[in-house]
């Protein structure tokens, strides 16, 4: 048997915490045997029935073979770095569906789950092995290791003998079982976001002596905000509350930290924080390199999805923006002027880039926090764009409101803000395309056309009967297929046979927009008996419409159906839609167009699927 061990993996346990799961490698042995070696008597009594010692270094050793033979599969879940678990299984020789399994934990770690963890990746490299049941024999006082089983299959007796119980996993998950599955891991996903969204205790790093910037603000709207919890101002010459100078000096445990210092400084906040084993982190940071905000990176993506480019500023631009805001700024596109960022630095930065011609379009986003004044930034961002009334421009906030003179759109998001732009580029590119020329057709009676329109428009009659539609196309030289209005059964049989079977029976009836909806055409008719029964239908439906008649036409053999026609919008103007196939459900291959046609390169059948 060749068994491949799972793929390691990162997963979260009870507790939210992140531990790893991998294959056993050969580095591992000294690593398994002081794990072994710090389990209890009572453990290893569990797992080995029996608390004798020596045997240590050979069951590490064939942990290991496992993976190397491929005679079984063997795995151990560890935390930075430290080993707190194995599992393995081994087939049981002349039952290939079946394999024995073992699985221990160290002390003091038992009540995070890994246990179950690691039975159920191997469950999975044994389905993938073809091994339908790991079984185990454990002792009848290993409690945990039984509410671990019973907890991985539910209703499945474990009978007992001479103190043993005998535990069979089926590595096939019932649909019940993997939905216990799926809502463990997101009970472990909430506990591990718990921290971040509703910490318990929360560290502020950067809180200045003078109560001002970004640090002292975040600290003042916490206390202020009615988080009841302690908080631990981190900075050495902060006021007001007792302070600490690091982490490590901080009481414990402490949630989150809020991180509010120059980007440089980051990483080694971060690195204290995992050392005092913080467990969430929000950093509040200008002047990172990678793509200028969260904001600025979404805003960068959907322009490439939106068929615009985000290009680069040049030296000369990015030095005259730096002059304006802090040296943590982003001053490549995207521009980034930091969260601080006044209305001088607003106006100055897109009066600048307006000026340079260095882009086509922009995006301002406005984000509102504790030391910007939204107000005052709107205000400046609508007087420079304003001043600026040929560049195209968006801007994004919470809010839903037009701007300055220009009445600039406002939006919520910078998906949907930069989704306008890229439609307003893509209508402008189509608004300066090359027109065509009108081809110069032969034969044309617009005259007699005109006429015919506006006699039925002076009637009241907006739909045409065949022949009234068909002496309109006869104007402008398009053909009909042959049509015979009919007013008996007998009469369409003796036109059937004039035209040639398949025929199709169809209501001419003006009043009736949707015939086939409304089982007014019947088509392929390859008898009289057929036609007859059809004409019965058709007349039945069509009876009640004053200008109703019941025509008859011949079948043709073409690749594609094409309808098309003009449709005048109030909001868009004259649209042209091409409808592909005889269905004329709005929601089938339809094609929409402004009504710009010459001679255009390409047929409008190239369109449509």
């Amino acid at each position: 048997m060749n068994v491949r061990p799972p793929p390691a993996v990162d997963a979260l346990d009870a507790d939210g915490g992140i531990v790893r799961l991998r294959p056993i490698a050969p580095d591992d042995l000294e690593a398994l045997i002081t794990r072994h070696e710090r389990c209890a008597a009572s453990d290893l009594r569990y797992r080995f029935f029996g608390s004798g010692r020596g045997a240590l270094a050979i069951e590490a050793g064939r942990l290991i073979s496992l993976n190397e033979t491929g005679e079984g599969a063997a795995l151990p879940v560890e935390d930075e770095g430290r080993l707190l678990g194995a599992a393995s299984f081994a087939p049981v020789p002349d039952h290939p569906d079946r394999a024995e399994f073992g699985v221990l934990v160290v002390p003091d770690h038992q009540h995070r789950g890994l246990g179950t963890l690691m039975l159920e990746h191997l469950a999975s490299a044994a389905a993938a092995a073809w091994i339908r049941e790991l079984s185990g024999q454990v002792l009848a006082v290993n409690l945990q290791m039984l509410r671990l089983a019973k907890r991985l299959v539910p209703g499945i007796a474990t009978p007992y003998q001479g103190g043993v119980a005998d535990l069979v996993v089926e590595t096939d998950f019932d649909e019940t079982l993997a939905e216990e599955v799926a809502e463990r891991e997101r009970a472990s996903e909430r506990i591990s976001l718990r921290p971040l969204l509703d910490p318990a205790s929360v560290a502020v790093v950067g809180a200045s002596r003078s109560g001002k910037g970004i640090g002292a603000r975040i600290l003042r709207s916490i206390v202020d905000g009615g988080f009841t919890g302690p908080v631990y101002p981190i900075h050495p010459e902060a006021s007001g509350r007792r302070t600490w100078s690091s982490l490590a000096e901080a009481p414990k445990p402490v949630d989150l930290v809020v991180v509010a210092v120059p980007a440089p400084a980051v990483a080694e906040v971060l690195r204290e924080a995992g050392a005092a084993w913080v467990r969430g982190a929000v950093v509040i940071s200008s002047g990172f390199a990678e793509n200028a905000g969260g904001v600025g990176v979404v805003a960068a993506d959907a322009a490439q999805a939106a068929g615009l480019e985000v290009q680069a500023l040049s030296e000369h631009a990015r030095r005259h923006i730096a002059q304006g805001v802090s040296r943590e700024a982003a001053t490549d596109n995207p521009v980034d002027l930091g969260a601080a960022a006044g209305r001088e630095a607003f106006g100055e930065a897109l009066a600048f880039l307006g000026a340079s011609r260095e882009v086509d379009a922009k995006l301002a986003v406005v984000a509102a926090t504790g030391a910007s004044d939204v107000e005052a930034n709107l205000t400046a961002i609508a007087r420079a764009l304003d001043a600026l009334p040929g560049l195209p421009a968006v801007v994004v906030l919470d809010a839903s409101t037009d701007l300055g003179a220009r009445r600039i759109p406002v939006f919520d998001f910078p998906e949907t803000a930069v989704a306008a732009l890229g439609r307003a580029a893509a209508y402008a590119r189509w608004s300066t395309s090359p027109l065509g020329k009108r081809p110069q057709l032969q034969g044309i009676d617009r005259h007699r056309a005109h006429g015919i329109v506006e006699r039925l428009l002076e009637d009241g009659n907006e739909w045409q009967t065949v022949a009234e539609a068909a002496a309109i196309l006869k104007c402008y030289g398009i053909p009909l297929a042959l049509t015979a209005t009919v007013s008996s059964k007998s009469r369409a049989v003796a036109a059937a046979r004039d035209l040639g079977y398949p025929v199709a029976v169809k209501a001419d009836a003006p009043g009736l927009v949707h015939k086939s909806e409304a089982g007014a055409v019947r088509l392929d008719l390859r008898s009289p008996r057929e036609v007859r029964a059809a004409f019965k239908q058709v007349a039945a439906i069509a009876k009640g419409d004053k200008r109703a008649a019941v025509v008859l036409q011949p079948m043709l053999e073409t690749e594609l159906e094409l309808t098309a026609g003009i449709v005048h919008d109030p909001r868009f103007g004259s649209l042209v839609p091409e409808i592909a196939e005889l269905d004329l459900n709005p929601l089938s291959n339809v094609n929409l167009r402004l009504a710009r046609i010459g001679d255009e390169p390409d047929p409008i059948a190239r369109r449509l699927r």
